[in-house]
């Protein structure tokens, strides 16, 4: 069996898709490892860091009273484990529909 080597984002052509296609691109591929399983709090971070909206959105909704944490929520990570994968999904799908 032939098997093709692991394609990266760093493998990706660099694309001017402008902010609305990319953030709607970005937050599907989002959802899509939320859906997953086996996907990690780091891996969702490091797609939503690709979105500098949809990560300012994250770390602000983590900050907010609704959480009422000591420490300020300082990164994307953070933001993910305060946040959860059901209201990551919901902000992605709003700010994807509303781009």
């Amino acid at each position: 069996m032939i098997t093709a080597p692991p394609v990266t984002l760093e493998d990706a052509p660099a694309l001017d898709v402008g902010p609305d296609l990319g953030r709607r691109m970005v937050a599907a591929a989002i959802e899509a490892l939320l859906a997953d399983p086996f996907s990690s709090f780091r891996e969702v971070a490091d797609l939503l860091a690709l979105d500098e909206a949809l990560g300012e959105h994250a770390l602000r909704w983590a900050n907010s009273p609704e959480f009422r944490r000591r420490q300020p929520v300082e990164d994307l990570g953070m933001a993910v484990r305060v946040l959860g994968f059901r209201r990551l999904g919901r902000l992605c799908r709003e700010l994807g529909e509303a781009a």
